[in-house]
Parts: C-alpha cells; sequence; structure tokens
C-alpha cells in the first residue's frame, strides 16, 4: 500500500502493472489481491472485480475471551 503522500503519483498503477506482466510471463491467467475496501476504486479501474470472501481479523490480547 501506498502512504497517503505518495498516492495519485502512479506508483500504484505502474508496480500493479509490474506484478501483471510478471505473472503473465510465468503462464498465470489470473491475480487475487488481498485489499483495503476504500481502496477497491483503485483496482477497479485496474480491472479488478471484487471476487470470494471478505477477510476478517481479530487482535489478540492475553486474557481475551
Amino acid at each position: 500500500m501506498a502512504a497517503g503522500r505518495c498516492r495519485g503519483g502512479g506508483i500504484g498503477r505502474a508496480l500493479m502493472g509490474f506484478a501483471e506482466q510478471a505473472a503473465l510471463r510465468q503462464g498465470c491467467r489470473a491475480l487475487f489481491v488481498d485489499s483495503y475496501a476504500d481502496v477497491l476504486p483503485f483496482y477497479a479501474a485496474l480491472g479488478y472485480a471484487p471476487h470470494g470472501s471478505v477477510l476478517v481479523k481479530k487482535e489478540l490480547t492475553s486474557g481475551a475471551g
């Protein structure tokens, strides 16, 4: 994820393009990206669509039930 001050400069788009080209060279036919909901528009602009389940998380602390 790009830091807030770095967003909008094309770094993410370039990195995704690099990853896609590397995957194609390896014979991959699809990419799956774990992302935050607030940046889904970024991926949609690159042609990605929601797929599958939602990832959930719980922070654990000692003694928590």
